[in-house]
């Protein structure tokens, strides 16, 4: 078995016809044949990858998409939707507001906690309280500085999809031409009187 693979690896070394096919001189007639038959390879004409193809459109979803996720609100701009902008800023201002106001309440009620635990009489804590309710208030506002961030990260995943789908939109057809009509037709009921009803057309 190994000598007949031997054999078969010798063949295949010293055939280079049989990968590819048989040598003609630069100058010869068969070299010129083989010129005309087979023309160059361009990148353009090779196949685009899916991603490629997707990328290179006029106007891409994916593209936007990726804008987005870098920067918020670059796929809007890429969309030409610049009214989205101040909604979508003033939401994200709106939810950092909330983190920073939310953070200094939890680390002003968790240091009169701690100062109230402690049992020493000579530290002042920032607000006067029990440790009960201190400790409540602080579990309280460390709740919605969480609920602050995971508000964030929604508007953010927000605007993604919002850019996704303005993307894919770019395509629909909302010109003049598309309308929706009504109009009264008379419908066959199988009786004698035919019944009075409305058509919908585009």
């Amino acid at each position: 078995m190994v000598r007949i693979l031997w054999l078969l690896l010798t063949i295949l070394l010293l055939s280079p016809t049989l990968l590819c096919g048989q040598y003609a001189p630069a100058g010869s007639t068969r070299a010129a044949a083989f010129r005309t038959k087979v023309a160059p390879v361009h990148a353009d004409s090779l196949p685009q990858s899916r991603f490629r193809q997707k990328w290179n459109m006029e106007h891409s979803p994916l593209r936007a998409t990726v804008y987005a996720a870098v920067l918020p609100g670059a796929g809007q701009i890429y969309n030409r939707k610049y009214w989205k902008l101040p909604i979508l800023y003033a939401g994200m201002g709106i939810c950092v507001g909330f983190i920073i106001d939310n953070t200094r309440q939890y680390r002003t009620l968790r240091d009169s906690y701690i100062a109230v635990a402690d049992g020493d009489p000579s530290t002042k804590p920032p607000l006067e309280g029990t440790a009960s309710s201190l400790d409540s208030e602080q579990e309280r506002f460390r709740r919605y500085t969480e609920l602050s961030y995971m508000a964030l990260i929604g508007v953010y995943m927000l605007q993604i999809i919002d850019a996704n789908v303005d993307g894919h939109l770019h395509y629909f057809d909302v010109g003049p031409n598309l309308s929706l009509n009504v109009h009264p037709t008379l419908l066959n009921t199988g009786r004698v009187q035919p019944a009075l009803g409305f058509t919908l057309r585009l």
